[in-house]
């Protein structure tokens, strides 16, 4: 089970270490979280934030890469050289043409059931069978990823809208988490986590940089229990959480926090 330093290593890949040079504020100050210096000043290179989008589109990758994203049409239950999706469009969020084709197979699983994929002479490597059949029944593919994602992160990310979120596409299958309790999905552009008593909801990159330096889900923030949304200024976006929430502005300090417990 990946751990806080796991996860660390996870976001350092996703997003470049220097983007996050600014310190992080304590909830003092004028609420831009410098601390009451550098109102209005806006770090280099970080000038055309988007305070009206999720991690105000400072994500891994554009938020709208995944727009106009549609799921394969008839996939193929088997990988045909020269006759697979990846053969006629552009792979895009990086994934590579083996993981667009595995994609594109379970897809055809998906559709067919897996009596109905057998009769259609459906092949999956060695091991992704038997896991597809030993995971839960409720998941979906969203091609070229394929990572699976189920449940009520589903749920959840159909209702952002898929790919076609901010989030873009998943980097893993559904995983757990250090309390036992409760779930995660990874996506290019954040996460999804899930708990019984709050539901699941998504947390941008931009945003899990700050929530992993307080401790994740065991620090005093617990787990999300709301999207993040913009604030009245129309400048910062706010997330609230069990034990607080995170408040971000485009300024000199990357973030600000503030406690509510």
């Amino acid at each position: 089970m990946a751990g806080a330093q796991d996860r660390q290593t996870l976001i350092d890949s996703l997003y470049p270490q220097n983007i996050h040079d600014a310190p992080i504020g304590d909830g003092g100050g004028d609420g831009n979280g410098d601390g009451g210096n550098g109102a209005g000043q806006v770090a280099p290179g970080r000038e055309g934030l988007e305070p009206l989008e999720p991690g105000f589109d400072d994500n891994r990758i554009d938020n709208q890469a995944g727009q106009g994203w549609v799921p394969t049409v008839d996939p193929s239950p088997v990988v045909v050289s020269g006759g697979m999706r990846s053969d006629r469009e552009e792979i895009p969020g990086g994934f590579t043409k083996e993981e667009a084709d595995l994609a594109e197979v379970q897809e055809a699983r998906e559709r067919l059931g897996a009596a109905g994929f057998e009769r259609a002479g459906g092949v999956l490597p060695q091991g992704v069978a038997e896991a597809l059949t030993a995971g839960p029944v409720n998941c979906r593919t969203y091609w070229p990823s394929p990572y699976r994602v189920c449940g009520a992160i589903r749920e959840s990310y159909d209702a952002l809208g898929g790919p076609a979120s901010f989030l873009t596409w998943p980097k893993s299958d559904e995983l757990g988490v250090p309390d036992g309790v409760g779930r995660r999905n990874e996506f290019v552009n954040g996460f999804i986590y899930w708990h019984p008593d709050v539901g699941a909801h998504a947390v941008s990159t931009h945003f899990s940089w700050v929530w992993n330096n307080l401790g994740w889900e065991s620090g005093p923030l617990g787990y999300p229990v709301a999207d993040e949304v913009a604030v009245g200024d129309g400048l910062g976006r706010k997330q609230v959480f069990q034990g607080g929430h995170i408040l971000k502005r485009p300024g000199f300090s990357s973030a600000s926090f503030t406690a509510l417990c």
